[in-house]
């Protein structure tokens, strides 16, 4: 509520100035309350903690350590781990796979694939028919 003094001055009441006083304080608490929740909130994120602990540590395929008790075990893992080699040849590629295709106007209407042959070595051919070209 604003007052009008006797002199033209202009005051606010106390009943403003309660309720803008009022009106900080509930300010303040939400935003004391937002500062809570935002600190609760920001804890750890991830994987919860393992319940149980594995004390046994593999250094290679034979051998493990359990650092439990402080001695070398042997690896219970069953089997080695296999490795199957690819079927590549001196290039690198499989035998008998295109390796990248591009244009030249001189042979097959200008479209050129670079492939494999059945040994791996890189040769050209015409893409629409597959006969091997000599640039």
């Amino acid at each position: 509520m604003i007052v009008h003094s006797p002199d033209g001055s202009v005051a606010a009441s106390f009943d403003t100035r309660a309720s803008g006083l009022l009106r900080w304080l509930v300010l303040g608490a939400v935003g004391c309350i937002a500062l809570l929740l935002a600190i609760s909130h920001a804890g750890a994120v991830g994987a919860a903690a393992p319940t149980t602990y594995d004390s046994t540590i593999c250094i290679n395929y034979f051998t493990c350590y359990n650092s439990g008790t402080g001695t070398a075990v042997s690896n219970t893992n069953s089997g080695y781990p296999t490795y199957v080699a690819p079927n590549t040849t001196g290039t690198g590629y499989p035998a008998n796979t295109v390796v990248s295709t591009y244009f030249d106007p001189r042979y097959c209407d200008g479209v050129v694939s670079v492939v494999t042959d059945p040994s791996g070595n890189l040769i050209d051919v015409c893409a629409a028919t597959g006969q091997r070209i000599y640039p």
